[in-house]
């Protein structure tokens, strides 16, 4: 049983009751409206909760102004006015697809049309209808507060610290296991790759969690910058140990480590150490202590020098000295990884520190402001839909003619599949609501006859609908809607009414603006979810081509970094995750449905993609030894030149909707890359000339690319098992 989740509903339950209540003492017009706006500013957290109050406090405010000059400047001007509404909810609709107070907007959008549909007809009600409206949602919004600050507030910060904890302690489960691997000891998890996906789930979760916790922690807003660096930073540890795992368990002859089995387990042991102080500080809220990472290193490089001395190496095989090598700068880059993140968890608990540095860090990696012609679209779509509902229902006068145009402003969503969504559960939840309504007005009304002897079955009621609004986000919007139709139905009023007739206009209302939501969603600039699945695996395969072409040639020669380079890694972060949101959407028969689990395979083979990029990219960010790179930079660049050739190969099939006869040829370069490892580091022997840490680097940098040309070739195998024909639908299937 979730706690939270009923908690939630017991305070929204609590508050729509005390805010109704007080609606009615003051005899405003309908009070429903503040328990309607408790239960939409009742979050689990009390910051997140006070944020969206503020957002629909200004977006009711502004809309009432906009709607207010609007109707007076064109009193008597039907197009003006038209246009004028027309626009106004065109940028409504945009700036609610953005990220700045994207809520704000939304509900603009939605009191616009409201209040343009109460008063389109009787002007002098609008000045009336704009005041009790904002009157009754501040109302709503303060109890809420009042209400969710008092009876058990929950931080979100707390719950950011605690998870992070698990995720940091989980990690170094992970470490330990990878270790025990390559060390060949009893393997330390029965599941590793189940953890590995658990712990991939977990940054979403994370990423959303953020924002409120900067909200409800004053520390956290004061180093706000430091939080989101450290949330990076737990990602790149991830993506550095799970490249460390990857190494672990490849199957080949290992001898040479047992030389250095105890430098080795006290420099993995220390790294240990460090992610479950880190943990454990976050938990306690104290300073982490000193760490012994780097003197562990130096430890195991001093004894790798020593070997190097003797000639120990050259008496093994090169595939078991380069993979310790390799193995050794893994653990490297997760040290790497930690200090920073050591930096950062001191700032954020250490008192008086400021978070310039990070300031910089983050500000550096967020892009600039262009139009989105995708939220124009939307908007435009959006408005649309609201004037015709408006105009409609004016010419025909048909029954539940308010409900069609807010229901025109909400259902509009940016792709069919989520508008059919939200309309379902729209309907779903107006059907709930209103049974609930009529057995509400049959048997319990007549029993009461004040407000008091009403609110405790009320309660009940609400509570019913508000533990279905804070569920899973897959039906939750209908137990939101119920509550929406039960207070409509049952004309919660200072003069009490027993009548069924407006719960069946509101659903006739609903269908209607369904239907004409459904209507241009298909015919105006359809997003459909197999179209943009298509696009967004060949966007997905082009940029990782174009990654590859851009980065390796200029750091192989020594160049430096163009901003091209740097927004490339942004393009590639969130595009798995949106691959498998458009998988999860499209439309398949029921002889079909196997190929999205294969979809579904290609998007985690996404992910390791993802993650075998950053991990070349984290190399080259080293100091690479010029003269080893300078060796190795023929077979790097060829192999190079042929995992582009086959990402693009990759986006030309989806981009054509057909899959190619076969795909460019990657064993001869990994061939190549061997052979010529081979002669630099047993024929020429040019790692006796090099410090160890410089060779371990440099064949990291080799093993790269050997995971990397891995993961293109389980592509290839996926992608050839793939019906692409499914992902060419009309907008009406």
């Amino acid at each position: 049983m979730d706690k939270l989740r009923w908690l939630t509903a017991f305070k929204a339950a609590l508050a729509s009751v005390i805010a109704i209540g007080i609606a009615m003492g003051l005899g405003w017009q309908k009070p429903y409206w503040a328990g309607i706006s408790v239960m939409v500013v009742t979050l689990p957290y009390v910051g997140a909760s006070l944020e969206k109050g503020i957002m629909r406090f200004f977006g009711t405010i502004l809309a009432g102004v906009c709607i207010y000059l609007i109707s007076g400047a064109f009193p008597q001007n039907q197009l003006g006015y038209a246009l004028c509404l027309f626009g106004a909810i065109t940028f409504a609709g945009y700036m609610s697809t953005g990220k700045f107070y994207p809520y704000t907007f939304f509900l603009g959008g939605i009191t616009i049309s409201i209040i343009g549909a109460q008063t389109f007809n009787n002007l002098e009600s609008l000045w009336s209808v704009t005041y009790f409206r904002t009157s009754e949602i501040c109302l709503g919004v303060l109890v809420a507060l009042a209400v969710n600050a008092l009876i058990f507030p929950q931080n979100a910060g707390r719950v950011l610290a605690r998870k992070a904890t698990d995720v940091m302690d989980n990690f170094a489960r992970l470490l330990e296991h990878a270790t025990s691997q390559y060390l060949d000891d009893k393997p330390t998890l029965d599941n590793a790759t189940a953890l590995e996906e658990k712990l991939s789930a977990q940054f979403p979760k994370l990423r959303a969690l953020l924002p409120q916790a900067i909200l409800d922690s004053s520390n956290f807003s004061h180093h706000r910058y430091t939080l989101q660096s450290s949330m990076q930073l737990l990602e790149r540890t991830f993506v550095s140990i799970v490249t460390t795992l990857r190494s672990a368990e490849s199957h080949y002859e290992k001898a040479y480590y047992k030389l250095l089995t105890d430098e080795l387990r006290a420099y993995s042991g220390s790294l240990l150490q460090e992610l479950r102080s880190l943990a454990h500080c976050l938990t306690t809220r104290t300073l982490p202590p000193d760490s012994t990472m780097a003197a562990m290193r130096e430890a195991f490089e001093a004894r790798l020098e020593e070997l190097r001395a003797q000639g120990k190496p050259f008496t093994y095989k090169l595939e078991d000295t380069t993979q310790l090598m390799a193995f050794y700068a893994n653990l490297c880059e997760v040290e790497r990884s930690l200090t920073l993140l050591h930096k950062a968890v001191t700032a954020l608990i250490q008192p008086g520190t400021n978070d310039s540095e990070f300031r910089e860090r983050i500000l550096k990696q967020r892009k600039k402001w262009r139009p989105d012609k995708r939220r124009l679209q939307h908007g435009l779509k959006t408005a649309l839909a609201v004037v015709f509902a408006l105009y409609a229902w004016q010419w025909w006068q048909y029954p539940g003619g308010l409900p069609s145009v807010i229901t025109a402003s909400i259902v509009m969503q940016k792709t069919t599949v989520a508008s059919n969504q939200k309309s379902l559960l729209r309907l779903l939840g107006c059907l709930l609501g209103g049974i609930c309504a009529a057995l509400f007005l049959l048997f319990v009304t007549p029993l009461t006859s004040t407000y008091l002897q009403f609110a405790p079955f009320l309660f009940l009621c609400i509570l019913l609908f508000g533990w279905i609004n804070y569920g899973p986000q897959r039906y939750s919007y209908a137990g939101f809607q119920a509550m929406l139709a039960f207070l409509l139905m049952t004309s919660l009023s200072n003069v009490q009414s027993v009548s069924l007739k407006p719960g069946i206009e509101r659903l006739f209302g609903i269908i209607f603006g369904v239907f004409i939501c459904g209507l241009i969603l298909r015919l105006i600039w359809p997003i459909i979810p197999e179209r943009e699945l298509r696009q967004t695996l060949k966007n997905f395969f082009s940029d990782c081509g174009q990654y590859l072409r851009l980065y390796t040639p200029r750091h192989l020669s020594g160049e430096a970094i163009i901003p091209a380079e740097q927004s490339l890694e942004g393009k590639l972060v969130d595009l798995p995750a949106v691959c498998q949101d458009w998988i999860s959407q499209i439309g398949l028969t029921k002889d079909e449905e196997g190929q999205r689990t294969k979809y579904h395979e290609l998007a985690l083979s996404l992910q390791s993609l993802r993650f075998k990029l950053q991990a070349v990219e984290r190399v080259y960010r080293r100091n690479l030894t010029p003269a080893l790179i300078d060796r190795i930079s023929p077979a790097l660049l060829e192999l190079n030149e042929q995992l582009a050739n086959n990402f693009d190969a990759f986006a030309a099939a989806f981009a054509t909707g057909t899959k190619p006869e076969f795909f460019p040829e990657l064993d001869s370069s990994m061939r190549t890359l061997n052979r010529e490892l081979l002669v630099m580091m047993r024929k020429e022997h040019l790692s006796r000339s090099h410090r160890a840490d410089e060779v371990a680097q440099f064949l990291a940098l080799v093993r790269r690319y050997r995971d990397l040309t891995s993961e293109a070739r389980n592509c290839q195998t996926l992608i050839s098992g793939l019906d692409l024909k499914i992902l060419d639908r009309s907008p009406f299937f």
